[in-house]
């Protein structure tokens, strides 16, 4: 079966060459067209042809030897009478050859490109070169993107929107799944907080320059502020957090009051001046979310030695919420009972709790 005709424009590849060319005996670097070296292989061909239909060899002759059939038989023999074109005496023929890999120069190919071609990320009818695409796939496997994924992506049965999943704001579905359309509000809702967290937070004020006595129900202040600030105490605004423990130290040693601990959600509420007797106001109803009354403070057994007075008391869990807008909580002290305080005497206030 004879092969189909193929129609190739020789010219417009160096490296196949074009049908004029003549042979070429480059067996070196230099430069040679496919179609030369070919018609050098046919030159040799035709050249061994010649060889072997009219032999012109040193010191040979025909012989004729009858078969066991009754035929002659001619071959060629050297000049010891040996026949040639055995295994064991062969008819060696040099001359020039061609042969070899045939390549294709770096460039020559527009379609593979060459090895400078820059990496390239089109992906439409821009026309590149597959050492491009090569180079692009190398660069985008050893350079992986950092940037998080955005956009819409869809399934066919169920829609979700990545930019809405990840806000938990609306997400979409179709058939008769119901749409939920409400966003999580800020304050107590949240996701990924496993359990509960228990810190502590301290808050220290300093009274005004006076040792004037106290009576029982005395507020306990300075002039700048009769409230302690907890600031952000609370996880968000609005946020809750449940007071467990509370502790009252005092640089004073060796007295020993009790003190009412009062809490608000705000410290715009109604509160006596330092060494007057507490008041409470029934508009300030709602900013007033809770109190303890701590035991008397002690002082430790080496009264000598020691510089405070202090007393800690763990609670039953005092829930406290800040106000709409606002993660702080804030404190007064009131004195139950008689004492007299230094001048500038300093007064802690330590709250251990936990976050909700």
């Amino acid at each position: 079966m004879a092969n189909p005709q193929i129609d190739i424009n020789l010219l417009t590849d160096l490296n196949i060459g074009a049908q004029t060319d003549l042979p070429n005996t480059s067996v070196d670097a230099t430069p040679a067209a496919i179609i030369g070296l070919l018609k050098q292989n046919n030159v040799l061909l035709n050249s061994i042809d010649a060889l072997l239909t009219t032999p012109v060899l040193s010191a040979t002759a025909a012989t004729s030897t009858k078969q066991s059939d009754g035929s002659q038989k001619t071959q060629l023999v050297d000049s010891g009478g040996t026949e040639l074109g055995t295994v064991g005496n062969p008819i060696n023929v040099t001359g020039d050859g061609g042969g070899g890999a045939v390549t294709i120069a770096d460039g020559a190919d527009a379609t593979l490109g060459a090895k400078v071609d820059a990496k390239s990320t089109a992906t439409d009818a821009t026309a590149i070169s597959a050492m491009q695409v090569l180079k692009q796939i190398s660069y985008n496997g050893q350079n992986p993107s950092s940037t998080p994924v955005t956009g819409t992506f869809w399934q066919a049965t169920q829609p979700v929107s990545i930019a809405e999943a990840q806000t938990l704001s609306t997400v979409t579905t179709v058939g008769a799944v119901t749409a939920i359309t409400n966003a999580l509000p800020a304050g107590e809702n949240q996701l990924g907080f496993v359990g509960q967290t228990i810190q502590t937070m301290a808050v220290e004020f300093t009274r005004d320059a006076n040792n004037t006595a106290y009576v029982a129900g005395d507020q306990i202040s300075n002039a700048t502020s009769p409230f302690l600030a907890f600031t952000n105490i609370a996880r968000v605004n609005g946020g809750s957090i449940e007071v467990i423990g509370i502790e009252v130290i005092t640089d004073l040693k060796s007295i020993t009051p009790k003190i009412r601990v009062g809490f608000y959600n705000v410290n715009t509420a109604t509160l006596s001046a330092d060494l007057a007797p507490a008041q409470e106001l029934y508009a300030d109803e709602s900013k007033r979310i809770g109190e303890f009354d701590m035991p008397a403070l002690a002082t430790a057994a080496d009264a000598t030695n020691s510089t405070c007075s202090r007393k800690y008391a763990r609670t039953n869990g005092i829930p406290l919420i800040a106000g709409a807008a606002t993660r702080t909580i804030y404190a007064d002290l009131k004195t139950l009972d008689a004492f007299t305080p230094a001048s500038g005497q300093k007064i802690t206030v330590r709250l251990t709790y936990i976050v909700n």
